[in-house]
């Protein structure tokens, strides 16, 4: 949908070019030179406002694959840190899941759901028998501080 947009703002940039050049037309007094240049002019005009909105199209195409790239590591590091398990179905020790959970703060879009998803992995390792009292210590601590963190900001 934005393509097409696009494509119509370039589409009206032109017709205006050439809608101003049927008006110099009109004049049956207008020196020869003063219409080429002003059909230069015009030409400039029109190649550089294509120029901007073209540089603004690969902007806004930029903004959002790093969107779309951010989105996908922040859902990479919340089954890092819910599963325990890295990519290859290892089981993760709890030094990386804790560096994990501390990542998530730089989610900043996110905070309303890590807060809640934190508070809802809080629950469940507390109640985690597989898990030493070490091990959990280590990961609410650090759940904890990330939504204080996360609270304040």
């Amino acid at each position: 949908m934005e393509l097409l947009n696009k494509h119509r703002l370039k589409i009206l940039l032109l017709l205006l070019f050439i809608f101003s050049i049927l008006i110099l037309l009109q004049f049956d007094n207008i020196d020869r030179d003063l219409f080429l240049h002003n059909i230069q002019v015009y030409g400039f005009l029109y190649s550089f406002l294509i120029v901007i909105v073209s540089g603004f199209s690969y902007f806004e195409q930029k903004s959002k694959e790093l969107a779309h790239r951010r989105f996908e590591n922040y859902h990479k590091l919340i089954h890092y840190v819910s599963s325990g398990h890295d990519t290859n179905g290892n089981l993760m020790k709890i030094t990386s899941q804790v560096a994990y959970i501390y990542e998530l703060k730089n989610f900043k879009e996110y905070k309303e759901v890590t807060s809640l998803t934190l508070k809802y992995l809080k629950v469940c390792w507390c109640k985690d028998s597989n898990l030493t009292d070490e091990a959990k210590n280590d990961l609410i601590s650090s759940v904890e501080h990330v939504i204080k963190d996360l609270a304040e900001k």
